[in-house]
């Protein structure tokens, strides 16, 4: 076994435990003895879609606190380095680190006593027989897909040049949204492919993607001047949707009915926006000088942009007409940033808040444990925990928001039909919102329901 997979199996042993030769083994099987093999282990350690063990030495830290803290202060990754391993921005990484150290009442020299400390049965003798199985198998399962792809092909089609025109064949664009529409947009959805009349992202090298829309009839449309990067946001009646807008370089609010176009005030290129319930403001967190973020709320109807004082708040979303930001703890704010409450309980960066319309509790989900958390946003205490009513296949993967003071927006995609649903916050019962396109959570955002 060469230096590096023993590294690389350190790194998985820290990182796992008892499962540390099954992590590491895997990711030398797909990139072979290379560095991109980090690459790979860190992004397979941190999916959803597998389940690790504890370490002892790690406590209760989640996975992207133990990720953080191997990549920085065992493997010698630097701040960007780690972003890119874990496909954060470096400010994320910082305040991980921050917050996971914290946690274990230790400083970067003593993790190295933790690390040294670290104990787990693994084999490393057999890692090599255990990366040639894994390549035997994968070898095995592409032949028996490849067969059972080609012979219906081959007897349907036998040698005929229709086969290449079946090859060749390539799906049509949707059209692109109209200026002016009164079918409400239900979802939205980031693409990889830039559409062929986008315009040039000025301050960028390559393009970033596009942006798709789905109406509640269940219609695509492009919208070939949104950056694909930033997405598209939609507001709750479907009515209104904001982008960064690549001709006009700055964040849009279009209104659909009317084709109305409103910029908002500032120059952010990476955002997060976010409209009230009622669809008259809209929220927009961007990354200023460096690490530092603003928000700056607009009104839609009157044009007039509000910059929050604070330099370092995150944009969880709306409380009626209310603003909640958090910079570790949510607050609630009036539109002028005039802080009204703060909640006790301490938000981990990955979370996304679900904060009711009266402002007096939040959902929180935890796509481990398949449960979403409803807590009192002034004493911090929980109200209960709720279990979805969701298919067998189906798993929680994100809470957007409530929709009302009855029913919160979830998405938990399976192999059914249905991958959006509203949930009773109180007996977890589901109603499916139809025509859903299959993505990545974070690739989509939900309107009309």
């Amino acid at each position: 076994m060469s230096e590096r997979a023993a590294r690389l199996l350190r790194t998985s042993v820290l990182l796992t435990g008892d499962r540390a030769e099954a992590l590491a083994a895997s990711a030398l099987a797909w990139r072979g003895d290379s560095e991109a093999a980090y690459f790979t282990l860190y992004r397979t350690f941190l999916s959803r879609f597998h389940r690790w063990g504890r370490t002892p030495w790690a406590g209760r830290l989640s996975r992207a606190e133990r990720a953080v803290l191997v990549a920085l202060h065992h493997d010698g990754w630097s701040v960007e380095d780690t972003a890119d391993l874990c496909g954060w921005k470096a400010a994320k990484v910082r305040a991980t680190s921050d917050r996971a150290l914290a946690a274990l009442g230790t400083t970067p020299e003593g993790l190295a006593e933790l690390f040294t400390a670290a104990d787990a049965d693994s084999d490393p003798d057999g890692l090599p027989r255990r990366v040639r199985r894994i390549r035997v198998r994968r070898r095995i399962v592409a032949g028996i897909c490849l067969l059972a792809v080609s012979l219906p092909l081959v007897r349907t089609l036998g040698p005929s040049p229709a086969l290449l025109d079946v090859q060749e064949a390539t799906t049509p664009l949707s059209p692109v949204l109209p200026a002016t529409t009164a079918i409400p947009i239900r979802f939205g959805l980031r693409v990889r492919d830039s559409f062929p009349e986008a315009a040039e992202p000025w301050n960028f090298p390559d393009k970033r993607g596009g942006c798709v829309v789905v109406d509640v009839t269940g219609a695509r449309w492009r919208i070939p001047d949104a950056d694909g990067a930033s997405g598209v946001e939609i507001s709750q009646d479907g009515r209104k949707i904001a982008y960064y807008s690549l001709e006009r370089r700055r964040v849009v609010v279009r209104e659909l009915a009317s084709g109305a176009i409103t910029d908002v005030p500032t120059d952010f290129t990476m955002n997060t926006l976010r409209f009230s319930g009622d669809g008259r403001y809209l929220a927009a967190q961007g990354d200023v000088d460096g690490d530092a973020t603003e928000v700056i709320v607009i009104d839609t109807e009157g044009g007039r942009g509000i910059r929050l004082p604070s330099r370092s708040s995150l944009l969880a979303g709306w409380a009626g007409d209310r603003l909640v930001v958090r910079d570790g703890k949510a607050t609630v704010v009036t539109l002028d940033g005039t802080p009204i409450l703060t909640s006790p309980v301490k938000f981990r960066y990955s979370d996304d808040p679900g904060i009711s319309p009266d402002g007096r509790s939040f959902a929180v989900d935890d796509p481990e444990t398949g449960l979403v958390t409803l807590l009192d946003i002034a004493t911090g205490k929980k109200i209960r925990d709720v279990r979805p009513q969701l298919p067998p296949t189906a798993v929680l993967r994100r809470l957007y928001r409530w929709t009302d003071a009855n029913e919160l927006l979830i998405y938990a995609p399976g192999y059914g039909s249905a991958a959006v649903y509203l949930m009773n916050p109180v007996t977890g019962a589901l109603r499916a919102v139809p025509y859903a396109p299959r993505a990545a959570a974070e690739d989509l955002t939900i309107g009309a329901t």
